[in-house]
């Protein structure tokens, strides 16, 4: 996770957000990028703050499907649980399955969650749709566009260890239509993963996301996701 130190470091913006990353050992910058590794399965610790609250604690449970096949599970204190699961091709990491709520998505086409070839200025698309249950109770369709980007790279501190990572900008929107293709409900969110490739996961995530409200007005939230240990329980 980003650090502020008085020696200084690398300035990037995470979701509207100045942060600085760490200063690395002069020996690491000589050396390559390492290549993305498949997550260690276990619980990882987490911390989450939403609007510029006190953290709260939380949990990212990582399971070994199949030799290619993950699967995460992040569960907080205020009761937010999302499943996904994802597939490590050799180009890319996809999302095949979500879960939140009382809601299953298949996305078609699988979700394209991380390109392989990480490098800063790479880019990618997604736009997938999967089959839901709206709030009135009539089957409907959430599609999700989103554009990625690769923005930058640096060094943070995660439980006293020192790691690569990349800057993911993601621009998403999530839009719910009915059985009749008329957009029900919309959700937009800017966010930046920070993902450490020796772990194969993302160490934080700095979100801003827009969704309606119960009145049909706007409501924003911001939220920090941090990682705090980098060794699963």
């Amino acid at each position: 996770m980003p650090t502020r130190r008085s020696t200084g470091g690398t300035r990037t913006r995470l979701g509207g957000a100045s942060v600085r990353f760490a200063r690395p050992d002069p020996s690491a910058r000589t050396l390559p990028p390492p290549a993305a590794a498949q997550p260690r399965p276990g619980r990882y610790t987490l911390a989450v703050s939403s609007n510029g609250g006190p953290d709260q604690s939380a949990s990212l449970l990582v399971s070994k499907v199949d030799p290619n096949i993950f699967r995460e599970e992040f569960d907080d204190a205020g009761g937010i649980n999302r499943i996904d699961e994802q597939r490590w091709d050799p180009s890319a990491v996809l999302v095949t399955d979500s879960a939140a709520g009382r809601q299953d998505c298949h996305w078609s086409p699988a979700e394209i969650w991380l390109s392989r070839d990480l490098r800063v200025g790479a880019t990618w698309h997604v736009r997938s749709d999967c089959t839901v249950t709206l709030s009135a109770g009539q089957p409907g369709t959430l599609t999700d566009n989103e554009n990625a980007k690769v923005v930058s790279s640096g060094y943070v501190d995660v439980g006293g260890r020192s790691l690569f990572v990349w800057a993911v900008r993601r621009i998403t929107s999530m839009t719910e239509s009915d059985a009749g293709r008329h957009v029900v409900a919309t959700a937009n969110e800017r966010s930046t993963d920070l993902f450490a490739p020796q772990l194969g996961l993302i160490v934080q995530t700095t979100a801003q996301t827009q969704s309606p409200t119960s009145t049909g007005e706007s409501s924003t939230a911001y939220t920090i996701i941090r990682m705090l240990d980098t060794v699963p329980h």
